[in-house]
């Protein structure tokens, strides 16, 4: 689920390989990391890409935390249709989403109130790593 070549230090997973624990009914908690506010292209088809996919994870995985940095921080822009669907998968499941301080700095964001706890970046990184479960990057 990557946007970018594999690197030596990166590991691709597809969607139907994650999802196949979940199926199976042994899918554990899991956390996401959201780097950009799309998927594949930084267009519509994108962002309804990544809505997709959302929807998919959190039907069929325990989502407990999304944490959003870069662009992904943009995901939280009331203006964003994928804000909605942030705000319905984290009510509906209890799932807690974090936004970057640095990011959302940069991208100059207005939070919504459900994601209004933020975390500088390092922090951000360190609790991701720390994270009980499954670790997903969306990149």
């Amino acid at each position: 689920m990557k946007n970018n070549p594999e690197t030596k230090n990166e590991i691709t997973y597809e969607l139907d390989e994650l999802l196949a624990p979940a199926i199976d009914g042994n899918s554990g908690d899991a956390v996401l990391l959201i780097k950009h506010d799309y998927y594949a292209s930084n267009s519509d088809h994108g962002r309804e890409l990544l809505a997709s996919i959302l929807d998919s994870i959190t039907n069929y995985m325990n989502i407990k935390h999304i944490y959003l940095i870069d662009s992904g921080v943009k995901l939280l822009n009331s203006d964003n249709p994928v804000c909605d669907i942030l705000f319905r998968i984290s009510v509906d499941n209890k799932i807690t989403v974090t936004p970057c301080l640095d990011s959302v700095d940069y991208y100059k964001v207005l939070l919504p109130d459900f994601a209004n706890v933020m975390m500088i970046a390092d922090e951000l990184y360190c609790d991701f790593i720390m994270s009980n479960g499954q670790k997903l990057i969306l990149e």
